[in-house]
């Protein structure tokens, strides 16, 4: 349990710094440097957002993943239930099947 609440918070907290920047950047994005923002940067800057936006899709990916191994885990562990990778077995090709 202790370990799910950990990754909750740890999630938490990379979520805020992350609108944190991204906000940083809208910001400075819109409120441009006076002198009227080169192309190039502005290319930049938005390859640079897009490229966090991406990042933050896999993270989030890799964090759910990570969450239903935890919970799987403690669920095996407190209820003596087989896990999920004992519910497959291989065929004739190798390939595992339910």
């Amino acid at each position: 349990m202790f370990h799910f609440m950990g990754a909750v918070m740890g999630m938490m907290l990379i979520g805020v710094l992350v609108l944190t920047l991204l906000a940083v950047l809208v910001f400075k994005a819109l409120r441009g440097n006076g002198s009227g923002q080169d192309s190039e940067e502005s290319e930049s800057e938005a390859r640079m957002i897009q490229e966090i936006y991406n990042s933050l899709n896999r993270m989030e990916n890799r964090i759910e993943a990570l969450e239903t191994l935890i919970l799987d885990q403690d669920s095996d562990q407190g209820n003596g239930r087989k896990s999920r990778r004992d519910n497959y077995e291989e065929n004739d090709d190798g390939m595992r099947t339910e």
